[in-house]
């Protein structure tokens, strides 16, 4: 109920309508070929948010039923990563059992994310960001699938072809994990981690996202967009990634680690249990090792880039791997006698905060949406006469990504929304807190 809201009262937003005013100049196919030539290699997440504003250009309808598609898609690849690694494989007595757990495990993710619109509901960075981390879930729960078939190594190729070209951090630390899956595959102690028959599919994985990687990094526009931060070399970045890691932690991560501390066990009763978990301590310690190197690979991919911490968008991959960290941990330690009880407290929890956020959500997000569709039937209404008019600030916007823009013309959003609009001026706000 709170995404069906949050979906419905979404607007697009800043970058959108500098995606709006590309297509229009170039075309979906010349609007991709711009971008890479002169801001971004990120391919794929450009081709599909291209073409799918096309689609929502002439039908807006669209626009909430496919940010509602791509949250579905997440869920479910999160529930079969989950089930193809054997972490919840004797769980499920119906349909309902799995589309339960896939949409309990998405929202606790949902409620982790510090900022949910500018993760789950920015038009443009969903492509990015959210389905990029989704065809990585779902790359992987590919790789551990014990079927093989020639249409399951091709969906795996087409997934990690996408993810390659959609997310830089997340694709470079990917390809990292895949190459060590694929020499752990090589030792006999961890050669149960992947079917023996699904080597060439993980080999396929590896290609596939290195290839596509390699023309998202290839790209010229990519050292336009280098200009903007300070050049830094690998030494220096590798020091300074232990700072940007503490403020990723503590600014970005602690709250959405304590919810999923309090949350996460509402899906234990899902889990094959095991009463000696005392044996399990040295796993835990492993695990927890493991995920903290693989936070630090992935901030430091970005700290060499820009020499700064993490947009909150570009955590989702973080927090769904700790998720998956701490389901595990969960399995291992939680005893049989108590699941019961921690789990229905769990449950409410999250039951409660959802309600709490349906109620208040609801009112925001829909007085943001109409003074939204005021302030563009405005602007649509005085373009032909050529008179700016005079735009009064937005209300909150909630969990949805602001459109504000500012009361410099020259702001990026002030333009943006220009050009997405074909208007003859620059619209500003007065009294804008940007």
């Amino acid at each position: 109920m709170l995404y069906l809201i949050l979906v419905y009262n979404n607007r697009l937003a800043a970058d959108d309508f500098h995606v709006i005013d590309n297509v229009h100049q170039h075309g979906v196919l010349g609007s991709i070929a711009y971008e890479y030539e002169y801001w971004s290699g990120r391919w794929s997440s450009t081709l599909v948010s291209h073409a799918a504003t096309v689609v929502i250009m002439e039908c807006p309808l669209m626009m909430p039923l496919m940010q509602l598609l791509i949250a579905i898609a997440f869920s479910f690849s999160l529930f079969h990563l989950l089930r193809k690694s054997k972490i919840c494989s004797h769980s499920f007595q119906s349909s309902w059992d799995q589309i339960s757990f896939a949409l309990t495990a998405a929202a606790i993710l949902f409620l982790a994310t510090s900022n949910k619109g500018d993760t789950w509901m920015w038009w443009c960075a969903s492509f990015t960001y959210l389905l990029g981390t989704a065809t990585i879930i779902t790359g992987l729960a590919l790789i551990l699938d014990e079927e093989s078939n020639r249409l399951k190594n091709l969906f795996s190729i087409v997934c990690f072809a996408y993810a390659g070209g959609a997310s830089e951090p997340a694709a470079a630390t990917t390809l990292i994990l895949l190459i060590v899956l694929l020499g752990w595959r090589s030792i006999k102690p961890f050669s149960a981690i992947i079917p023996k028959h699904n080597k060439p599919r993980l080999i396929y994985a590896i290609l596939s996202l290195g290839i596509s990687f390699g023309i998202c990094m290839y790209a010229p526009g990519n050292a336009n967009r280098s200009d903007l931060f300070p050049e830094i070399s690998t030494m220096e970045s590798f020091i300074l990634n232990f700072k940007m890691l503490g403020v990723l932690v503590f600014q970005h991560l602690i709250p959405g680690i304590c919810i999923l501390a309090i949350c996460v066990p509402g899906l234990m009763t899902y889990q094959k249990q095991d009463k000696s978990s005392n044996k399990h301590v040295k796993k835990t310690i492993i695990l927890l090792i493991a995920i903290a190197i693989l936070i630090f690979v992935y901030q430091w991919t970005i700290t060499k880039v820009t020499g700064d911490v993490a947009a909150d968008r570009a955590t989702l991959f973080i927090l769904a791997s700790m998720m998956i960290a701490s389901i595990v941990v969960y399995n291992w330690i939680i005893e049989r006698i108590s699941i019961s009880f921690i789990q229905t407290i769990s449950l409410l929890i999250l039951a409660g905060s959802l309600f709490y956020h349906v109620s208040t959500q609801l009112h925001t997000t829909t007085k943001y949406a109409e003074a939204y569709d005021l302030r563009i039937q405005m602007l649509l209404e005085a373009n032909p006469k050529r008179t700016q008019p005079i735009l009064n600030p937005l209300p909150p916007s909630g969990f949805l990504y602001s459109a504000e823009i500012s009361s410099d013309i020259t702001h990026h959003s002030n333009v943006h929304l220009r050009e997405g609009l074909n208007l003859h001026f620059t619209p500003s706000v007065t009294n804008s807190s940007q």
